[in-house]
């Protein structure tokens, strides 16, 4: 658990970085990858800015995660990470 509490700031902060990469390569027109290809969808369908877009689309799996896995969640966590 006491890896958790790093862990989850640290997980935030790969996705600022992550989302200003992508960003940089929307705006220089290299285009993006395939797994950036939904957050930038998400970008021209409802008009909201991309690294949000991203930063989004990374944490819906992960709530879906949590969901699924309920209380299993913690354990496997905290067994991954011990």
């Amino acid at each position: 658990m006491k890896h958790l509490k790093t862990r989850i700031p640290m997980y935030f902060i790969g996705l600022f970085v992550m989302t200003i990469g992508i960003a940089l390569s929307v705006k220089s027109n290299l285009g993006v990858s395939p797994v950036s290809s939904i957050p930038y969808t998400m970008t021209c369908v409802w008009g909201i800015e991309m690294g949000k877009a991203t930063i989004l689309f990374h944490i819906v799996p992960v709530l879906i995660q949590i969901l699924l896995l309920r209380r299993n969640f913690l354990q496997l966590c905290h067994h991954h990470f011990s």
